[in-house]
């Protein structure tokens, strides 16, 4: 594999105001060059930021990532756990690109990801909403804030297939599988009777673990803590729990996307 990372010095030297810190101000643009011939393997990254609570466990990190995908290369904004990828602005839908890759925080507030001649492929839809700064926080959260610190966007909003410490999952969201190269996929749904896991193929949908409150009590969303995956209600009480059997802290849920596995 090809694997070209631009580390938080270089791009403070080539960009303008470039930072590692935690933020990145209104009005900043980063570009990270894309091959003119495609090859296999291929992945271009420069991060951007990070928040590291202390040095004994892995911090979070945000990258702009511009890789080859199936012929073409496509261009996607990332935040990693470690080493490990949690979430990404291209998990539904890639953005394809060529010559350039571009983050940009216009004036106006608006986050976007761009190509050539400015095609804007991606974007928050933020647009004069007080937006002053991208952010980072502990929990892994990526953040558009206003100067008052009032969140207008967030990633924990869009789940992949990670699900963080702190993070919630009502009835409307689900985490989702990446589907590599097939029309199959997992889900991990949030039900008011139980959480489920599905394989999706086509417009059929198979259901293959579950897991549900006693007494039929209703869950209104899941939230992950430190021993495990909290079933919540109305009322934010916790009905029920699927604990972890490892005594440390939890630090993430995942769904599997070769197996459709859920591992804590």
């Amino acid at each position: 594999m090809n694997l070209h990372l631009i580390s938080c010095v270089l791009v403070s030297i080539l960009v303008t105001h470039g930072t590692c810190d935690s933020l990145f101000p209104l009005a900043h643009r980063v570009s990270l060059a894309v091959p003119l011939q495609y090859t296999d393997g291929f992945i271009g990254r420069a991060f951007l930021m990070d928040y590291t609570a202390n040095q004994v466990e892995p911090g979070f990190r945000v990258a702009l990532t511009a890789e080859a995908n199936q012929g073409r290369y496509s261009c996607s904004l990332q935040v990693f756990l470690g080493d490990v990828m949690v979430w990404s602005s291209g998990h539904y839908s890639n953005f394809y690109t060529f010559d350039v890759c571009v983050l940009e925080l216009t004036q106006d507030g608006d986050l976007q990801l761009k190509g050539p001649k400015d095609r804007v492929g991606w974007r928050t839809g933020t647009s004069r909403q007080g937006v002053e700064r991208l952010q980072i926080l502990r929990t892994g959260n990526l953040v558009l804030v206003d100067v008052l610190n009032r969140i207008k966007w967030q990633s924990f909003n869009f789940p992949t297939d990670v699900m963080l410490w702190g993070q919630g999952l009502d009835v409307s969201t689900w985490l989702t599988s990446f589907p590599r190269n097939s029309t199959s996929f997992y889900t991990f749904e949030i039900r008011h009777d139980r959480v489920a896991l599905y394989l999706n193929s086509g417009k059929l949908k198979y259901s293959y673990w579950e897991f549900k409150p006693s007494k039929n009590r209703n869950i209104t969303f899941v939230e992950l803590g430190s021993k495990g995956l909290e079933l919540l209600n109305d009322k934010h009480k916790k009905i029920a729990q699927i604990a972890s059997w490892k005594v440390q802290p939890m630090r993430f849920l995942a769904l599997g996307n070769r197996t459709g596995n859920l591992g804590l």
